[in-house]
């Protein structure tokens, strides 16, 4: 909602807090939203270089997830989501 209206340092310091919050209580599939998130946020406010180093982010957390899945149609459509696909598409893998 703060992007949306145009707040962006709030919505950059909302988006950091949030990913230590999930940093601290793993969770890896809200994470990597969170970081994908900010990277939108960090590109929109023009901070190209913040957003790809949070694209980055993203992606790891993606792969380390796709990595750890041992069924092989799991891991396929995991990485094949249309969310996995965008965030990886953003980040340039």
């Amino acid at each position: 909602m703060l992007l949306k209206q145009n707040d962006f340092e709030n919505a950059l310091n909302y988006l950091k807090e949030s990913i230590h919050l999930l940093e601290e209580v793993g969770n890896p599939r809200q994470l990597w939203q969170a970081y994908a998130s900010l990277a939108s946020a960090f590109y929109n406010a023009g901070r190209s270089s913040e957003a790809r180093e949070n694209w980055g982010l993203a992606t790891h957390l993606i792969n380390n997830t796709a990595n750890r899945l041992s069924d092989n149609e799991l891991k396929t459509g995991f990485l094949n989501a249309d969310p996995i696909k965008s965030v990886l598409s953003s980040s340039g893998a």
